[in-house]
């Protein structure tokens, strides 16, 4: 389940701004700037987003401390819905693993010899779930998963002409939250468990 290990503090900033983001107007699928926006006033710092070539494929994105606070900088290379969901994730690492009183943010920009600001697999682990808690509001997917077999098949609706009615529908949603197919199957494996998964595909 989606922010089951985080700490509360950090829960409630996460609320705050969905809730700041929400009567902003945001709506499905997330607005990435009126989110960045609404963060910035949520936790008194300034965000900057920026796209960049990185040489390694997998490489999706940084987080680099600027004066004042953060830039966000996303591989160029990256889908646009990619791009979405690595925005996403560094904003789990500014809200849950930054350490504000070591580097001093957002007073001033601290100094480091490396870019590689956050290697911990559980810390990415969790950056990666409050992304999805973002992008993919889990009452929001639990409703689309509810009445997932209304979603009326309409092969005519994408590219892929020969996609079976269960890929039609994957596709229906990951379209509807703006992030890929295959980050979906995540989003749902962690909230729900595998099984649901599997039970959707046999249906």
């Amino acid at each position: 389940m989606f922010l089951q290990n985080i700490d509360a503090e950090t829960r409630q900033q996460i609320d705050n701004l969905l809730a700041l983001y929400q009567k902003s107007g945001g709506g499905l699928p997330v607005d990435i700037e009126l989110l960045i926006a609404s963060l910035c006033k949520v936790i008194d710092v300034d965000i900057e987003l920026h796209e960049r070539f990185f040489c390694l494929r997998n490489n999706r994105g940084l987080l680099m401390p600027i004066e004042n606070g953060f830039s966000i900088e996303v591989n160029r290379l990256d889908t646009f819905a990619e791009r979405r969901v690595t925005i996403g994730h560094e904003i789990g690492h500014i809200l849950y693993s930054f350490d504000y009183d070591l580097y001093e943010i957002p007073q001033q920009k601290p100094e480091r010899k490396s870019t590689t600001i956050f290697p911990n697999k559980t810390v990415e682990r969790i950056c990666d779930e409050i992304a999805g808690y973002i992008l993919c509001p889990p009452d929001l997917l639990t409703d689309f998963l509810e009445h997932f077999d209304e979603i009326l098949y309409q092969p005519d609706l994408f590219a892929e002409k020969q996609q079976t009615v269960f890929l039609f529908r994957m596709n229906f949603m990951a379209k509807k939250f703006g992030i890929p197919l295959t980050q979906l199957y995540r989003y749902i494996i962690l909230q729900f468990g595998k099984e649901k998964l599997i039970r959707l595909i046999k249906k």
